[in-house]
């Protein structure tokens, strides 16, 4: 962090959340808090990676944490979020065991929905995962945690990544080598996603996370993926 603690004189940094690259400031002339997480990309990817989060902060959807400002100052990215109460799916699952399934679902179509908007500017995110999948009390999902650019990475990724992540809310784990066996339409489709051939279509995926997220009798007698 250096000495900083104002940036583009008005976001002033406060305490940590999390890791060290993800603070809390307070956005003094709007009187608000505000999340700022820190991004160094290397030289050649600077400009692509300050390009990459105005995107995103032009890009308004339900199920993104809104981004409302970034500042590029001395080869660092700084990407100004606004403050959502909630907390993430990596904590709650750690606190209060897994999630049922339709929840699960839920959580599911929410970051989908998010990761189709990103990719349609093509923009990938690289790090899904229970940590950067935040659930409000609303009972809404909301992803964050865009990081560096990574053009190496495909969409593809994104929904391997969200196929482990749901994985982790429904069995408490990442799926490891070998994912949670079980004849339950939501790990079938997990299990589907995180096939080394690839995943299921997009419209699939989305299709069957919706129906699951209205089912409320899921279960091992519930139609199959």
């Amino acid at each position: 962090m250096g000495e900083t603690t104002k940036l583009a004189g008005r976001y002033r940094l406060l305490n940590p959340l999390g890791g060290g690259a993800v603070r809390l400031a307070f956005d003094e002339p709007a009187h608000r808090d505000v999340v700022v997480r820190e991004l160094r990309p290397p030289a050649e990817l600077l400009e692509r990676a300050a390009g990459d989060a105005r995107r995103l902060a032009d890009l308004r959807h339900g199920s993104l944490v809104p981004v409302a400002d970034v500042v590029a100052e001395d080869g660092v990215v700084w990407v100004v979020m606004e403050f959502v109460s909630g907390a993430s799916l990596e904590r709650t699952v750690g606190l209060r065991g897994p999630l049922p399934a339709p929840q699960a679902a839920r959580a599911g179509v929410c970051v989908l929905e998010a990761l189709s908007a990103a990719h349609a500017l093509g923009i990938v995110h690289g790090r899904v995962d229970p940590g950067n999948v935040l659930l409000t009390p609303t009972g809404r999902a909301l992803l964050t945690g865009f990081g560096l650019p990574q053009p190496e990475l495909r969409p593809s990724a994104d929904l391997w990544s969200l196929a482990a992540t749901l994985h982790f809310a429904v069995e408490g784990r990442p799926p490891g080598a070998s994912p949670a066996p079980g004849a339950e339409p939501l790990r079938s489709l997990i299990r589907a996603m995180l096939d080394p051939a690839g995943p299921p279509p997009v419209e699939l995926v989305s299709g069957t996370l919706r129906r699951l997220a209205l089912d409320r009798s899921a279960g091992p007698d519930a139609p199959g993926f």
